[in-house]
């Protein structure tokens, strides 16, 4: 039995907090599209009775290695010079295209404690830990009780209810994934691919519903979610050995 040390950062203290983009942008701002892009997910944060957002995919720089360098340069520099530089970066805005690939989930009330329930259950009552300790017996524990969380999640009363449990587990699964890597219950027809199955099965449902049902937005929530199983998918597929991700069949 292995043992994993690690220390991670939970995905709820990357939620930002809503009103951080508000206003209008100014006549002479020189980010008009990124401008625009926060002020009407502040639209419709505010519409959702948001009071934040996570971000799924962020925006994707078109060179990296321009940006790198660009740093290498600023720490040449001197204090007076590297504020300016820095300066110049942070009034740096966005094409529309890289605007166009940002993947968001709003983040209500209800979603936040979900996520901090499912961060709970995912690292075994470490949520809260600096350092968190993760190994072949946490691995079981998780895989054993993902069944039993995904029908907590579905005896919900209402498809809102269901969709923030569901996608709060996603998140915490994708994010803390040591269960999937150490565990005793790889074997083919074992609990670990009736778990995935369950949860690819579950999400294929869910996502069949209208947005009206599920209780989101179809700008930004159903795209960040629809993104976020991508995501689970690529991280099953890590252990293409066991070609796990052929039975997450969500779509």
């Amino acid at each position: 039995m292995s043992t994993e040390s690690s220390r991670i950062e939970n995905p709820t203290d990357k939620i930002t907090t809503s009103g951080a983009e508000s206003g209008n942008p100014p006549p002479t701002s020189a980010t008009p599209n990124r401008d625009a892009f926060f002020n009407r997910l502040e639209s419709v944060g505010q519409r959702c009775s948001a009071i934040g957002h996570m971000f799924i995919e962020g925006v994707k720089c078109d060179d990296e290695e321009d940006d790198e360098k660009d740093d290498e340069e600023d720490d040449e520099e001197d204090d007076e010079g590297d504020g300016n530089k820095k300066a110049d970066k942070s009034e740096k805005d966005f094409s529309a295209e890289q605007l166009s690939n940002v993947r968001i989930v709003l983040i209500t009330p209800r979603r936040e404690k979900a996520l901090k329930q499912a961060a709970r259950f995912v690292t075994c009552g470490q949520e809260n830990d600096c350092v968190m300790m993760f190994n072949t017996n946490s691995g079981n524990i998780v895989i054993e009780g993902i069944p039993k969380e995904i029908n907590k999640a579905m005896r919900k009363k209402t498809f809102p209810e269901k969709f923030d449990a569901f996608f709060a587990l996603i998140v915490q699964l994708n994010h803390y994934d040591c269960w999937l890597h150490d565990n005793e219950f790889w074997g083919p027809g074992g609990e670990l691919n009736d778990a995935i199955k369950k949860l690819g099965n579950t999400a294929k449902k869910l996502m069949a519903r209208t947005d009206e049902e599920l209780g989101i937005d179809t700008e930004f929530t159903r795209p960040g979610m629809i993104k976020l199983l991508e995501d689970f998918e690529k991280t099953l597929s890590l252990k293409d050995d066991l070609c796990l991700a052929e039975h997450f069949r969500w779509h």
